[in-house]
């Protein structure tokens, strides 16, 4: 199945791999030496999932050692579920790879995962289309879909016993999503206030670096709809990319994201904007 060869495997390689570079991104006024993994030869868009995964966790680690040195410790704990209501998108590579990540995962059970997310699919389609967001501005917009997502009330099809199902293979979004309040995230209106953001996303610069290789426009896919999105896009997983060169581009834009959030953090103004809300606030960045 495509994306299966791309993943299984390839995470401990990333991990094990002598950084081609160390970029210092500037993020909280804080530098911080990011390797980057190294892939030998050509990789599908699902082979990039892995490399990111190792960036994401790299920087949610800084980001929980910042917090507690500067006493803004994170609430987030084994067994709170409050953010498995949110409405979480998938980058294109994380789309086409979570077929086939589940088939090498889950063994005899993929089919159980697949059950409940066509019927978390179901679910939202019965809530009817999501809201215009034309006349909206990006923070409106944002909001507008996740009260639209938050009343069809679909939880997260791999949420079990309030814990996650695939954590180790958990989407981009929820691996750089810290909770800033755990009275806040008790409301599923508060999903961009309730986050703790520094301005930087690997998921969306996955995106932005699917959107280049490909020559097409930026997009997400709930992750509800993944499968049926998938059913549908599948041949767009075919086409080889250089490895290496893909994720030293990966690393420009990280570094381009940080560059903006920092410029923009250096105006006061800005500056509680820039660390407790929604990040479609930030110049550049994806909501």
């Amino acid at each position: 199945m495509a994306g299966r060869t791309d993943l299984v495997g390839y995470e401990e390689q990333a991990q094990a791999a002598p950084p081609e570079q160390r970029p210092c991104l500037t993020l909280e006024g804080l530098a911080i030496s990011l390797p980057l993994p190294r892939i030998s030869g050509a990789v599908h868009l699902s082979g990039l999932v892995a490399p990111a995964r190792v960036i994401c966790d790299a920087l949610g680690q800084a980001l929980s050692q910042w917090s507690a040195r500067h006493d803004r410790p994170i609430p987030c704990r084994k067994g709170c579920s409050a953010c498995c209501r949110y409405l979480v998108p998938l980058s294109v590579p994380e789309a086409l790879a979570l077929p086939g990540e589940l088939s090498a995962r889950e063994g005899p059970r993929p089919a159980r995962s697949r059950g409940r997310l066509l019927a978390a699919a179901t679910t939202l389609l019965r809530a009817g289309p999501p809201p215009e967001s034309g006349r909206l501005d990006p923070t409106q917009a944002t909001q507008a879909l996740a009260d639209w997502y938050a009343s069809a009330g679909v939880t997260c099809p791999f949420l079990s016993k309030h814990r996650c199902g695939i954590y180790a293979a958990r989407p981009l979004a929820c691996r750089e999503h810290f909770s800033a309040s755990s009275r806040a995230c008790a409301s599923p209106r508060a999903g961009g206030e309730a986050s703790l953001n520094w301005g930087i996303s690997v998921s969306a610069a996955l995106a932005d670096l699917a959107a280049e290789l490909e020559g097409r426009p930026a997009e997400a896919v709930m992750l509800p709809l993944a499968l049926p999105w998938w059913q549908e896009n599948r041949r767009r997983n075919e086409t080889l990319y250089s490895g290496d060169q893909a994720v030293a581009r990966l690393g420009q834009l990280l570094e381009s994201q940080a560059r903006r959030a920092a410029e923009f953090a250096e105006n006061a103004e800005n500056w509680d904007k820039y660390h407790w809300t929604d990040r479609s606030r930030i110049p550049g960045l994806r909501s």
